[in-house]
């Protein structure tokens, strides 16, 4: 997951380095000019040649404190927006994991009311959903303590855990409640898979009961 922070660090870098180079040879350049290439200028070059030298060293400095900014603004903005973005999915996992978990509930209450007749496949089914959810659950709660950062490197990092696989791993609790091992799921998945198993135990339910 830190791949794409340390490329995203390292050409922060480099533009960074190369923008304070810049910086340092226009700082050169006019402290130069000051300290005695104004006198030098004016003793062995025409007026003509001395505004030129002037307005070049100039326009060079501003141009560099002009880039510096963009850069400056341009990185902050690109930041902002890759956050909100992240919040703005993290926010739909968190509501689906409620939506989700209320719907889990129910089900299971009413499994536990048809206990006799209810098969192990609907309640293997249930038991996988939940354990799915609690792995989005937990995924929530990792990328809101990095949006929650105000280091750069943090929010890219959610940007990038938004989106990598989804493993859901065997605790304790898990190993009491849970079955079979599940595979990694690509984010993609995650809603679809919920959504597959709970119309299962719907479907072991209404058998159940019939």
């Amino acid at each position: 997951m830190k791949s794409l922070s340390r490329h995203y660090g390292q050409l922060r870098s480099e533009k960074g380095a190369g923008t304070l180079w810049a910086m340092l040879f226009c700082l050169a350049a006019v402290f130069a000019y000051l300290k005695g290439g104004q006198a030098f200028l004016t003793e062995h070059l025409d007026p003509i040649y001395h505004v030129v030298v002037v307005i070049s060293i100039a326009v060079a400095a501003l141009f560099t404190i002009g880039c510096t900014l963009h850069l400056m603004a341009k990185g902050d903005r690109s930041t902002r927006r890759l956050r909100l973005e992240t919040k703005k999915e993290t926010n739909e996992l968190e509501e689906f994991v409620v939506l989700a978990r209320g719907r889990i509930d129910a089900l299971k209450s009413e499994a536990s009311q048809r206990h006799a007749t209810f098969r192990p496949h609907g309640r293997i089914s249930l038991e996988m959903a939940e354990r799915i959810i609690n792995a989005i659950d937990r995924r929530a709660h990792e990328l809101n303590l990095l949006l929650n950062s105000r280091n750069k490197f943090d929010i890219i990092d959610a940007h990038e855990l938004l989106t990598a696989k989804l493993e859901i791993v065997e605790n304790c609790v898990d190993s009491l409640i849970g079955g079979d091992p599940i595979k990694p799921l690509d984010r993609t998945e995650w809603f679809g898979i919920v959504d597959k198993l709970v119309s299962e135990v719907d479907v072991e339910l209404e058998r159940a009961a019939a």
